[in-house]
């Protein structure tokens, strides 16, 4: 049983290796250790989220020598700066997130990491991850043990039929081996799922932890340093190649292009070419940061970045809000803007992205990673006044304040505006989890209504119910979210058979259910993004008075999804002597309150819906709503099914579990 290590995530600023966070963390065994160590590898490696790490790993490269030396620890329940807020969410959304884990409170975080290499028992590793190249993110497990206990802990091994590798990253089956070696277990073979997922991934160079923790005696025996040169010659041994004159003159014609006013008959001459554009657009970012502004280059860079996907704009530091909108223009001229990055411009004011926002209607994901002169408040103020419906916001202190103390009114943002919640309708989760041993008392109510009055009134002698209200209106949960949102808590909790014991097991999974949530349909399951900041910091810092057990008062078009686990379990009648087997299912519904009651009636205060209704009626479109219906239904086919309550029994629960204590 692997009881505790380290985690740390490394990358290459400024010449040398830097750690950038690192974390404490109890792995459930050894499949733990290393199914944990590839998930965080899809997590860094996935391209949703490669550009708010782009610009963290942009950040790092300002930082001095003074941080680097410097560690802080953040505990959960403080408030200190948090220097990579998106890199550490992607971290813990692994570590601390983990729904198999046996302990998840508590969790420390380094920011960046101590220059100690903390020292681990026998049966105990740590996890190095490098994100220098987030196309081929590397990684190594490494055996510690201080430089004193090395020799002898070698003798030892050479007993055994070969040495346990330490103090140098090694591979997960050879991590692996060691592992089943130490314990005196055998099978590797019964592992072999696990290790597919690692078949041609790169191990950290060994420099990597030499320079972060250069006190340690690495072994040097293996040195897995990839660079290879040949002397006399082009680095990889490729042939020198002697310049032509067309590649000549174009280097010439674009090195003047960043120097001096641009002469647009020359360029339109030169547009002819077809690699021009190319390698103009590589030109201009290369000089980004000290390309000085001109209505000539703003054209430039209009024609190079119109074919791109996403338009980062925060590199080009001189350009000012005139300059940015005139690219935007010229952009959303041949084709609709869907994603804008602004990034690390420390310039960018309110008044700024008001005024750049006003010409992007189609916008759909923001990026404002490290702008201080943005705190997330006037962001989503202005989101709201310019009525623009976002899918996706990038900023930090949406990653940064769910690490802090979430009990600190002054740090967080509180429920998003209406406006800014748009495309957002999901304001809040009932969650009821019943438990009974009685499998034939289960078995009678399969397909009739549960009367929650008796269970109540009898509740501990034959049914156990727990539940709880999780707020989620301080995060952007479009439609599409909202399906794979809970598309992910229904597999936790039916087809992976995880045990919602309490109110905090299952807030643990909606955390994680939902930050994870991607934007696309079909999309990465490795996505990350902000999760719900109140739902996180009740979970984590477990709040007196929680859970919630009051629903909030809602207005007609706020939206909130009722889910019901039941795991059911006991010994058929006629077989006795057979083991106890537990049994889950789930109900769902997604109910809203009514414009006008058609009674005084209870069971007339709130529209009950399916996904597929709820989604004709949110949806920007029938064909957005009828595509999102279709990928519900398969996914539910596929992989696990959700009755939906009905009317009756819905209003039943919100009045015997939710309307004690209304606010």
């Amino acid at each position: 049983m692997i009881r505790r290590c380290q985690v740390f995530v490394v990358a290459k600023v400024g010449g040398r290796y830097r750690g950038l966070c690192s974390v404490h963390s109890d792995w459930h065994g050894i499949t733990g250790a290393i199914g944990g160590c590839l998930e965080m590898l899809n997590i860094f490696e996935a391209t949703e989220n490669r550009i708010p790490i782009q610009q963290e790993l942009l950040k790092a490269q300002s930082k001095s020598e003074t941080f680097w030396s410097t560690g802080s620890i953040v505990n959960a329940g403080t408030s200190s700066d948090i220097p990579f807020p998106y890199i550490s969410m992607c971290l813990l959304t692994r570590v601390f997130l983990n729904c198999w884990a046996q302990s998840h409170r508590g969790v420390s975080l380094w920011m960046p990491v101590k220059s100690e290499f903390e020292k681990s028992h026998e049966d105990e590793t740590h996890t190095i991850i490098d994100i220098s190249d987030l196309t081929c993110v590397r990684y190594g497990f490494v055996n510690h043990h201080d430089h004193h206990e090395i020799e002898a802990f070698r003798f030892h091994c050479e007993q055994r039929i070969a040495p346990i590798p330490l103090m140098k990253p090694i591979s997960a089956e050879t991590f692996l081996s060691s592992y089943l070696q130490r314990t005196k277990q055998s099978g590797l073979e019964e592992y072999s799922t696990w290790l597919e997922g690692f078949v041609g991934r790169r191990i950290v160079d060994l420099n990597s932890p030499r320079q972060i923790w250069p006190s340690e005696k690495w072994d040097d025996e293996l040195d897995n340093t990839d660079i290879k040169t040949d002397s006399g010659g082009s680095p990889l041994g490729y042939p020198c190649q002697t310049p032509t004159l067309r590649s000549s003159s174009m280097r010439v014609v674009l090195e003047s292009l960043m120097h001096s006013e641009p002469d647009m008959a020359s360029i339109s001459e030169a547009e002819l070419l077809p690699d021009f554009m190319p390698k103009l657009k590589t030109k201009l970012c290369a000089h980004a940061e000290n390309l000085e502004p001109s209505p000539a280059r703003s054209y430039l860079l209009g024609k190079v970045l119109k074919d791109e996907p996403e338009f980062n704009l925060g590199v080009f530091r001189k350009f000012g809000v005139e300059d940015f909108c005139r690219i935007i223009i010229d952009l959303q001229q041949s084709q609709k803007i869907c994603a804008l990055n602004f990034s690390n411009t420390p310039a960018l004011d309110a008044a700024g992205l008001q005024r750049l926002l006003h010409n992007v209607p189609t916008l759909k994901t923001l990026y404002l990673m490290n702008t201080p002169n943005l705190p997330i408040r006037s962001v989503l103020s202005i989101i709201r006044d310019a009525s623009i419906c976002l899918d996706n916001i990038y900023h930090s202190d949406l990653f940064m304040f769910p690490m802090e103390d979430g009990r600190i009114p002054q740090r967080g943002w509180g429920p998003f505006p209406t406006g800014a919640r748009t495309r957002s309708p999901v304001i809040q989760m009932l969650w009821i989890s019943a438990f009974s041993r009685d499998l034939q008392l289960n078995a009678s109510r399969n397909g009739g209504r549960v009367n929650w009055d008796s269970i109540i009134v009898n509740g501990g002698k034959t049914i156990c119910i727990e539940h709880g209200r999780f707020p989620l209106d301080d995060v952007l949960l479009p439609p599409v979210k909202i399906v794979n949102g809970l598309a992910r808590i229904a597999e936790y909790g039916i087809k992976d058979s995880c045990v919602f014991d309490t109110a905090f097991d299952f807030a643990q999974v909606a955390v994680k259910s939902f930050a994870m949530a991607s934007s696309e349909k079909n999309g990465s399951e490795f996505q990350v993004g902000p999760m719900p900041l109140e739902l996180f910091s009740h979970e984590r810092e477990c709040h007196e008075h929680w859970p919630l057990l009051n629903l909030r008062e809602s207005r007609p078009g706020d939206w909130t999804i009722v889910f019901l686990l039941e795991q059911y379990g006991g010994k058929p009648s006629e077989q006795p002597e057979s083991p106890f087997h537990l049994r889950q299912r789930g109900k769902y519904a997604l109910i809203t309150p009514c414009e006008s009651p058609e009674s005084v009636e209870a069971e007339s205060k709130f529209l009950v819906m399916d996904m597929s209704s709820f989604l004709a009626e949110v949806a920007n479109d029938a064909s957005e709503a009828q595509a999102l219906s279709d990928y519900w239904e398969n996914m539910q086919r596929e992989n696990y099914s959700l009755a939906v309550f009905d009317k009756r029994e819905v209003h039943d629960i919100v009045r015997v579990l939710f309307s004690r204590h209304v606010k």
